[in-house]
């Protein structure tokens, strides 16, 4: 649940490890991978219009406009130093934004490995809400294409094959590379 004018959630505790490489057994491993995919691929089959955020979500293009913005605004905060690279970065992704007719989904923001809880071979929990936001489902992958580099979430092509299933949703790589990169530049700002 979430207050509808301060800053807060309720939430429960939850069991589970946050860690996917402390797993050493390969079965499990594979089989925590795999439900994780299932659970991200039901996210992205909700129904973005049944949430009531007052946040643009009528076209990918937009959502992905006003995330552009949301995060040079954080960057530019208090005017610090231009910093080559980032500003480099800000300019390539606005004149990049994937064309795609895709409708928005519901983005978790920054999905993968460490951000999920996982106790006795199944996923308990997804955590780490706060950069979640309407967008294209291939800006989940990015974000899961780069926390898979720091944390091995066994073989990635197979993951997106189980994902496609799941959600029926056909992967792009060329949009999954571009959220790639802002994803990488999130971390940087």
């Amino acid at each position: 649940g979430s207050h509808p004018e301060l800053q807060a959630v309720l939430c429960e505790r939850v069991s589970g490890e946050t860690w996917f490489s402390r797993l050493t057994d390969e079965d499990q491993r594979l089989t925590i991978a795999r439900e994780f995919m299932t659970k991200l691929a039901a996210l992205h089959r909700l129904d973005a219009a049944k949430v009531d955020i007052d946040e643009p979500r009528n076209t990918v293009r937009a959502c992905v406009e006003a995330d552009i913005a949301r995060w040079e605004g954080l960057y530019r905060f208090g005017d610090p130093p231009k910093d080559p690279t980032v500003e480099f970065g800000l300019a390539w992704l606005k004149a990049n934004i994937p064309d795609t007719d895709v409708a928005p989904v519901i983005v978790q923001g920054d999905t993968g490995p460490g951000n999920f809880l996982y106790h006795d071979g199944r996923i308990t929990a997804v955590l780490d809400w706060e950069l979640a936001h309407f967008g294209d489902p291939m800006d989940d992958l990015g974000w899961l294409a780069l926390r898979a580099v720091q944390e091995p979430f066994t073989d990635f092509a197979d993951r997106l094959a189980d994902y496609e299933r799941a959600s029926g949703i056909a992967v792009d790589l060329d949009r999954l590379r571009y959220y790639r990169l802002f994803a990488e530049l999130k971390v940087v700002i």
